[in-house]
């Protein structure tokens, strides 16, 4: 299984993502952003575990014991305060320009990778932000986690 491994070798100080072979390595490449992981299915992204909002974890303990339970899954990062980052996903062109208009032509540098529907951006998750799984403004889709999704 390939996935999205998190290494911080930008100049910038930048998280940057890069393919990698190896699973649990690239796990704790994530881990040590301090997120919070969980397995979800193998071809999907629905969470294997019934309590999933409850039960994301970063202790590498537990995640070694789902790689177990769960051989073959993927793995979903929640999103939100306890994780501390939200995903902004721009899936055509008109995201991408909403996007570029609420930063006034100026997007921050951010952690990004691309799925088979569009761009996803990584920032920071600050209070305030509403309590609600997804926002939308206009077609760019602000997944914020909260609401327990």
């Amino acid at each position: 299984m390939r996935i999205l491994a998190v290494v911080m070798e930008d100049a910038a100080g930048i998280p940057c993502f890069m393919e990698e072979t190896d699973t649990m390595a690239a796990i704790a490449d994530i881990l040590a952003l301090g997120w919070k992981i969980l397995p979800v299915a193998e071809k999907g992204k629905r969470p294997l575990l019934a309590r999933w909002p409850d039960l994301a974890s970063s202790d590498p303990d537990i995640i070694e014991a789902w790689s177990e339970s769960f051989p073959g899954c993927n793995w979903g990062v929640k999103l939100g305060p306890d994780s501390g980052i939200i995903d902004v996903e721009c899936d055509d062109e008109r995201a991408e320009a909403t996007l570029v208009e609420l930063f006034d032509g100026d997007v921050p540098v951010t952690p990004m990778f691309e799925s088979h529907r569009g761009r996803h951006r990584i920032f920071q998750f600050r209070e305030g932000v509403p309590d609600k799984a997804v926002v939308f403004i206009d077609k760019l889709e602000i997944r914020i986690g909260g609401g327990g999704q």
